[in-house]
């Protein structure tokens, strides 16, 4: 298990300077998160990509990858919408292919308008299974994060209903644990209990139960002592715990988490 900083953490920083200040602050993994303000897979070109490669290299930091979400679904009922997101996510994998990415988290997407979950299950579904075929052919590993439901049929919020979403997809895909939504959710410990086996990413925030606040670890009401001490003894395949502070918070955030992990576990 190693521990990893999320770009996004750090995103009023230049993409450089947040690398480089990963580096610094003595992890060993960052989540480069493809989407604004640092990078978009639609808008990356071959040279900067190979800049980017350059620099994580050179900092001798492992990489995996959180695809684009922003405006984005898989599940829309717009086929449109739902095939230019669909394109953006195989671009995502090309680019966590040329980066050597060990691991890349997706969003199952959403409801376009309530009333349709059924729908917009299966059209995920069905859009996932195609990522997943390229996947396959890159040898990329995929997780597929929990969501947070407000005031739309979301799909993955609880344990069950993404117990069902990784099933359907058979044994291809993993399940990135979103600290922060499963405890809105109130399902932190259904997910712990139901998908151990196939928790590989958690991501690591805080909040006060209500909103996705993305908060250091201690300035909410999670019981992170106990969420991770569970992971840790469950979740035998967990690979990564992956800080995704809020950058309003910036770099103090993410160094007061890794002070609460490093008393908890190291």
């Amino acid at each position: 298990m190693r521990l990893a900083v999320s770009t996004w953490s750090l995103s009023y920083m230049s993409l450089d300077e947040a690398i480089r200040t990963i580096k610094r602050l003595g992890v060993d993994v960052v989540e480069i998160l493809l989407d604004e303000p640092h990078l978009r897979p639609a808008d990356m070109s071959s040279k900067m990509l190979l800049r980017v490669k350059e620099l994580v290299n050179s900092t001798g930091l492992e990489v995996i990858i959180h695809a684009p979400f922003l405006n984005l679904n898989i599940a829309s009922a717009d086929e449109t919408k739902r095939s230019y997101s669909s394109n953006l996510y195989k671009r995502a994998l090309e680019v966590a292919y040329t980066l050597e990415a060990e691991l890349i988290t997706f969003h199952p997407g959403y409801p376009d308008f309530p009333g349709i979950y059924e729908q917009s299950l299966l059209l995920s579904i069905n859009t996932m299974t195609k990522i997943l075929d390229m996947a396959s052919q890159l040898g990329v590993n995929v997780a597929i994060e929990n969501m947070i439901d407000t005031k739309r049929e979301i799909l993955c919020v609880t344990a069950e209903d993404t117990l069902m979403y990784l099933n359907s997809l058979g044994d291809r895909v993993l399940l990135t644990l979103d600290l922060g939504h499963a405890h809105i959710a109130r399902e932190l410990y259904n997910f712990i209990r139901k998908l151990s086996d196939v928790i590989v990413n958690v991501h690591i925030h805080d909040n006060d139960g209500a909103y996705d606040q993305h908060l250091p670890l201690g300035m909410g009401t999670l019981n992170y002592s106990a969420a991770l001490s569970s992971l840790l003894k469950h979740a035998k395949g967990l690979r990564y715990l992956t800080i995704e502070t809020t950058p309003r918070i910036g770099e103090e955030g993410v160094v007061m988490t890794i002070k609460r992990l490093e008393e908890l576990i190291y």
